[in-house]
């Protein structure tokens, strides 16, 4: 069940990471975005909850930022969405160099 898949801190602080940086890196915000605290802290973990899940795991990992993909789509500029694979891969590889992507 959904509900039961946890989500650790240090993905917690990775998908806040993500949002940062499409904000002050990417330059997303309200008049060209649709980046809002319900999408990417309510909706955002329920997605990658759902891709721990479908990957038969109880506990997200930071790969599961990837399943962020889906809802972004339509809402950041395309620009940004066609770079949003490198930004991924930059911040799990930086996560995994660090050795916290399951840090709770």
């Amino acid at each position: 069940k959904l509900s039961t898949v946890t989500i650790p801190l240090a993905v917690q602080e990775a998908l806040a990471n993500f949002v940062a940086a499409l904000i002050e890196d990417y330059g997303c915000n309200e008049t060209n975005s649709l980046i809002s605290d319900r999408t990417f802290f309510v909706k955002a973990l329920k997605i990658m909850r759902a891709h721990a899940l479908l990957h038969d795991r109880e506990e997200c990992t930071i790969e599961d930022l990837n399943a962020l993909k889906f809802m972004t789509a339509f809402r950041i500029p395309e620009e940004v969405f066609q770079q949003l694979d490198q930004i991924l891969e930059d911040l799990t590889s930086k996560k995994k160099k660090t050795g916290t992507d399951r840090a709770s």
